[in-house]
């Protein structure tokens, strides 16, 4: 018996529907599988390759992942600093300003800024005796900063529009040490800044501010460790300026006891200022003095805001001579040089929090 339909049916149309509903249900089948399958992969990716930004949804990630996130070291070297905490020579890691206990695979907050690698005495004395490579090693650090000394018109920080930055002296040519084969461990990159290509050394980052109007010592390091000591808010190391200031009124010079003394609180600051280390009139002529500075703070334009506000002085020129033990000596004008051991040593054994 034969089933005969009611209507007729149109073949090539129902054929055509039939293969338009099987193609689109396999084209669905193959994106959701298709997305089913990213997904997969970019979370395998994840987890093997976590970025420091990907770190702040975590809440705690190992204290050698952050060291090396925050470039006090390796974090291969900061396992073997936290294993040598109870050895007399090893620099000491403090978080939240307290010793850690000599256990690796500890952990710290993800978003933790205060770890600080502490330099004592013996580990300064250790590094200098280098008996051997167990420990900190100079060989390591030892292209880690340099010092330039900044003419006028270069600005230290990030560049404005029209201003070169400092770091473009930063090249080879401007090297001054006549041990030149020392260049061939250092990683210059080449960069165009106002159509000019220079090669200038690459990683490098000021360690400390001195603004376009001023000239001297500027420090340039990839250590982690150096720039804190150099940069904290808190830092006790000392640095010297020679400041020239016009607007002497009838040829008397204001008295630097309000800079000795501190507490005063500049226009725009909210924390008032701490007390210079020294300061004292050197020169002077009918209109013009110069003065020699000695401070551990350095808030911006901080020298020059200082005479105005509170010796009603303008400055007219400002030299950078000292920061610790390092002096600007006889680097030439726009040149540069790698800092020596006992200079480092100096920085790294200063004191943050005095």
């Amino acid at each position: 018996m034969t089933f005969l339909p009611n209507h007729p049916i149109n073949l090539p149309h129902f054929f055509f529907t039939f293969l338009r509903n099987k193609l689109h249900t396999i084209a669905r089948y193959c994106d959701e599988h298709s997305q089913r399958a990213h997904r997969l992969v970019s979370t395998d990716v994840k987890q093997k390759n976590h970025t420091p930004e990907e770190n702040s949804n975590k809440k705690f990630i190992r204290l050698t992942k952050r060291m090396s996130e925050m470039d006090l070291c390796s974090r291969r070297e900061a396992d073997r600093l936290i294993s040598l905490q109870s050895v007399s020579f090893s620099p000491k890691i403090l978080v939240k300003g307290l010793p850690i206990r000599p256990i690796v695979g500890q952990k710290v907050s993800a978003q933790e800024t205060d770890i600080v690698l502490h330099y004592t005495e013996t580990t300064i004395d250790h590094i200098d005796k280098q008996n051997d490579h167990s420990n900190i090693c100079w060989e390591r650090i030892q292209y880690d900063t340099v010092v330039l000394h900044k003419p006028l018109g270069y600005v230290s920080g990030q560049p404005e529009v029209g201003y070169q930055p400092a770091v473009q002296l930063l090249t080879p040519k401007n090297y001054s040490d006549s041990n030149v084969h020392v260049l061939s461990n250092l990683n210059f990159q080449s960069r165009k800044h106002n159509h000019v290509l220079n090669r200038t050394l690459n990683g490098y980052v000021p360690a400390g501010r001195l603004d376009m109007n001023s000239t001297g010592l500027l420090i340039f390091t990839k250590n982690g460790v150096v720039a804190k000591k150099l940069v904290s808010n808190s830092s006790s190391l000392e640095k010297e300026y020679i400041v020239r200031v016009m607007g002497i009124q009838n040829s008397t010079l204001p008295n630097l006891t309000p800079l000795l003394q501190g507490g005063f609180t500049l226009r725009n600051d909210t924390q008032p200022l701490r007390p210079l280390k020294h300061a004292e009139w050197i020169k002077t002529d009918s209109k013009t003095a110069t003065m020699r500075l000695v401070l551990n703070e350095g808030r911006k334009r901080q020298i020059r805001r200082m005479c105005e506000e509170m010796l009603g002085l303008r400055v007219i020129s400002l030299e950078r001579v000292r920061i610790a033990k390092l002096v600007l000596d006889d680097l030439p004008l726009g040149k540069w040089r790698l800092l020596k051991k006992s200079e480092i040593m100096d920085i790294l054994k200063s004191e943050i929090g005095l």
